[in-house]
């Protein structure tokens, strides 16, 4: 992460869109991966030798599970709850421009 902010950083400073758009790729990388390890886990979780495992490493996969599955949910609220409050400012602006031009 550090590296990426370092990256970001430098193009922010020699060109702006390039950051913006660098930065959005490099989220929605990290997003798909947590979303595959988060996947691999419940395939582990539901491995038949996790049974045999010591239950310190059971205890790890099925926290694994529940947090990043809490996180994964709960960030797809937050984004779609700020998706909605963006179209409605952006709707509502766009109804008083198209008033005031009246």
């Amino acid at each position: 992460m550090l590296l990426k902010l370092v990256v970001f950083s430098y193009l922010y400073w020699s060109n702006r869109e390039l950051a913006n758009s660098y930065n959005t790729i490099v989220l929605f990388l990290i997003a798909a991966l947590h979303l595959t390890l988060w996947i691999y886990s419940i395939g582990l979780l539901h491995n038949q030798e996790l049974g045999v495992c010591h239950i310190r490493d059971q205890f790890f996969i099925k926290c694994y599970v529940y947090v990043y599955g809490a996180m994964i949910v709960g960030g797809t609220i937050l984004f779609v709850v700020l998706m909605l409050s963006a179209a409605g400012v952006t709707f509502f602006t766009l109804r008083r421009t198209q008033n005031e031009g009246e």
